[in-house]
């Protein structure tokens, strides 16, 4: 049986427009860093990211999808759905890669049979087979993996038109295109692999197709004009189905006429690309299979028309918690005539606020949550496509700060204890007053609190009690808490001179009263040796005999103190207090705790530090707890007292 040689008319055709870009991909932006890219706020934005990863699909572009896989494990998107997100991206890439290589395969296959190589071309077919079996097997992955997205957002209670709907629908609409690309490769490998095992048994007619589009440029959702006719050997075939390709992927069908002649019209979609390329395909079929070869038409370009627009937004560099920003944006449409009004939708913080805008200038108020964390986020404005207009985007970022409110307070230079003072003062800001601010002012161990009014003004009484401080410099804080959450807190602190009148007096009684008695006694024993001189003296009379000059007196003690247990203890312990510091040449400061006095004094007292610090560990109790002292511990503390009388006396012979 004779073989001829087989021409290689469907080298270009057959592959589908290899390396052409499907509709809405033209343009898909030059690859971009993961970590710069913006991160996801809801479903429809999720779902727009399916769909362009399904236009890098369409387009070839496996390197493209690389960006939006890693954005799966980093963006801000629902736990549950992030596997579901990179599962699909994996597919998408997996699809991007296996759609040109059965297209390479099925392109070999042709060759070889254009050469009447039939083994090899059936062995090329055979492998383009495999890889569309793979594939096949991504897109039923893709098609799960976003119909499970679709229900976690329940696409189905979306109302008709919304973001959410119009996206889920933009997605199944790429999916169904990529079946059909691959159902059109299915039939081209079978039609190739019929046309090999044909020419095994006779010889095959080669077909001519031509091509005409009429006009060559319109707007998006304006139809245009194609006509053309399908011959063999220059005999017209008529009543042959021919199948038309636009951007590489099926649009319609159409049947050839008397004269081998075809026409038809085709809406070019709403798809906001440059140009599309629309050429028409011949698969042999019925009794034109083992008779005829399959051919395609040159590919004719369209130009693609529409509106496009600039977007402009303005607003603070700055904005606070719980408190609303203005945003404010201008299209600009340049030549193009502008539209009546427009959809516009905001992203904001995981919310979407949708907004219809008449004219090319628009404003809103965008409200900040509360309870949102000082940062930099993202804000996106979208304009959907309306007709001959093209979608319009524009991506910001905005610093979320709060603001540190001035904390004002009229402070004394002087406290006496005890007393009670009143401090007064005011809160505010750039942004108003600080209304219902917490206050707290506290000097040393008192404190109290107070709350700022309506103006930011304040009144906090701070009342002081006893303290066995004499006098000295203390700290006093005024601190502010703000519940409006976008002021800061505020510090302001202070110093002021303690003094303790009631402990100075005592103080002086103390010093006072010993020195009279010790002056009296001392005027007595002079007044005693005078008289011992004067009868000592050789012309005075003799003493009587009998009588005794009276030695001089033992150091009398002082009487206890009187009173109720816990004053005697108080007084009792102030005289030790002043006996250690004469001592020790120690004195107990104003920041001093009675503990800490009684560490640094111990090392002076030597064996009478054991009584020092028992007597204050008693005090402490006395001053710290609530429970009152009886008589037998004043009688202890008279006791240590006498001690430490007794030892310093001791030390001092």
């Amino acid at each position: 049986m004779g073989r001829r040689r087989i021409p290689a008319i469907l080298a270009a055709l057959i592959l589908l427009g290899a390396g052409s870009l499907p509709a809405g991909a033209a343009d898909i932006p030059p690859h971009v860093d993961p970590e710069a890219a913006p991160v996801e706020y809801d479903g429809a934005t999720l779902l727009n990211r399916y769909a362009k990863g399904l236009d890098y699909v369409l387009a070839r572009d496996a390197a493209g999808i690389e960006p939006l896989l890693k954005q799966a494990a980093l963006a801000h998107i629902p736990e549950e759905l992030r596997g579901t997100a990179e599962v699909f991206f994996s597919s998408s890439r997996e699809s991007a890669i296996l759609i040109p290589a059965i297209e390479a395969a099925l392109e070999d296959a042709e060759n070889l049979l254009a050469e009447a190589l039939v083994d090899d071309s059936l062995e090329a077919s055979q492998k383009a087979g495999q890889k569309l079996s793979d594939a096949y097997g991504e897109l039923e992955v893709m098609e799960e993996k976003a119909g499970d997205t679709g229900q976690w957002w329940q696409v189905d209670r979306a109302g008709e038109g919304s973001a959410l709907d119009t996206a889920y629908r933009e997605v199944e609409n790429k999916l169904l295109q990529i079946r059909n690309l691959l159902d059109m490769m299915g039939d081209v490998k079978t039609s190739l692999v019929e046309q090999a095992e044909a020419i095994i048994d006779d010889d095959l007619l080669s077909t001519r197709l031509t091509l005409s589009v009429e006009p060559d440029a319109a707007f998006v959702g304006e139809t245009v004009e194609f006509e053309g006719r399908l011959t063999s050997k220059g005999e017209p075939l008529e009543g042959r189905e021919l199948r038309v390709m636009l951007e590489g992927s099926p649009a319609s069908k159409v049947v050839t006429g008397s004269g081998g002649y075809y026409r038809g019209e085709l809406e070019l979609p709403y798809e906001y690309t440059p140009e599309k390329s629309l050429k028409v395909l011949y698969l042999p079929a019925g009794e034109d299979l083992g008779n005829y070869l399959g051919s395609s038409s040159p590919t004719a370009t369209i130009d693609v028309l529409f509106y496009q627009a600039g977007l402009e937004l303005e607003m603070p560099h700055e904005a606070y918690p719980g408190r609303e920003f203005m945003l404010q944006g201008s299209f600009d449409y340049g030549a193009d005539p502008a539209p009546a009004s427009r959809d516009v939708y905001i992203y904001w913080q995981e919310e979407t606020i949708e907004k219809e805008v008449e004219g090319p200038d628009f404003s809103r108020g965008i409200e900040v949550a509360g309870d949102v964390s000082p940062g930099r986020y993202r804000l996106t404005l979208y304009a959907p496509p309306r007709e001959r207009y093209a979608p319009v985007r524009a991506d910001t970022t905005i610093e979320v700060v709060t603001q540190k409110p001035v904390l004002e307070a009229d402070l004394p230079g002087v406290v006496f204890l005890p007393s009670s003072h009143t401090i007064s003062g005011q809160a505010y800001s750039e942004l108003g007053p600080v209304a219902d601010g917490e206050v707290k002012v506290t000097l040393g161990e008192w404190e109290t609190t107070a709350r700022t009014l309506e103006d930011g003004t304040f009144e906090a009484n701070l009342d002081t009690g006893m303290s066995l401080m004499l006098v000295g410099a203390e700290q006093i804080k005024v601190s502010l808490a703000p519940t409006e959450p976008w002021h800061s807190g505020a510090n302001l602190t202070g110093r002021l001179m303690v003094i303790n009148p009631i402990n100075i007096a005592g103080l002086a009684l103390a010093v006072l009263i010993p020195s009279v008695f010790g002056l009296r006694s001392l005027v007595r024993n002079l007044r005693i040796k005078k008289k011992l001189r004067q009868v000592a003296r050789p012309d005075a009379p003799g003493a009587p005999v009998g009588v005794q000059t009276p030695a001089p007196s033992a150091a009398v003690e002082k009487p206890a103190a009187k009173g109720a247990p816990r004053t005697v203890l108080l007084g009792l312990y102030r005289e030790v207090l002043r006996l250690v510091e004469a001592a020790t040449s120690l004195a107990m400061g104003s920041s001093h705790t009675l503990r800490e006095f009684c560490r640094e004094a111990g090392p002076g007292l030597g064996p009478l530090a054991p009584y020092f610090q028992e007597f204050t560990l008693m005090i402490e109790k006395i001053l710290y707890s609530p429970r009152k002292p009886g008589e037998a511990e004043a009688e202890k503390g008279r006791q240590l007292k006498q001690q430490m009388l007794k030892g310093v006396r001791d030390e001092g012979n």
